[in-house]
């Protein structure tokens, strides 16, 4: 794999180019409703619903180091899909089966993207539904549904 100042293992460019590739989820989520870090929902311009695609993180490793060796490590990477508790399309009898649908939807198209993935410099993607629940963020009711997405690469 050659990687290039284009293709610079950015997870949160490449996972959000995947996601919005589905037109059910970009009809939900335009792409200034990804956010690499939780935003805040008192700033201005956030709405909700939003999705986070946190930085990539590797397991037993402190710190990544870059030499002139590369290494084969496993990445994890979270990606929350945040709702509006009150919605009513969402949430009719607080039954989560609709958000439940968006993110699966969100792991099909991830594993299936493998591609995309190799091109900027991972493999193996392998995505799962994790929790779904109602929480509360700034002082506003919401649903978070997490995708754990796990990827390898060389560094």
């Amino acid at each position: 794999m050659n990687i290039t100042n284009t293709t610079q293992l950015n997870t949160f460019s490449t996972i959000r180019t995947i996601l919005n590739s589905n037109s059910t989820i970009a009809g939900k989520f335009s792409v200034s409703d990804y956010y690499e870090f939780t935003p805040n929902l008192k700033a201005l311009g956030v709405n909700i619903p939003y999705i986070v695609i946190e930085p990539p993180t590797t397991p037993g490793t402190e710190f990544v180091t870059l030499d002139n060796a590369t290494r084969d490590k496993p990445f994890i990477i979270n990606i929350e899909f945040v709702f509006d508790y009150h919605a009513k399309s969402l949430t009719d009898n607080h039954d989560l089966s609709n958000v439940r649908s968006y993110l699966n939807q969100a792991v099909v198209d991830l594993e299936g993207a493998a591609s995309t993935f190799n091109a900027a410099g991972y493999y193996h993607p392998k995505a799962e539904v994790g929790d779904i629940a109602p929480e509360y963020r700034h002082q506003k009711q919401v649903i978070v549904g997490v995708i754990e997405l796990d990827l390898k690469g060389f560094v």
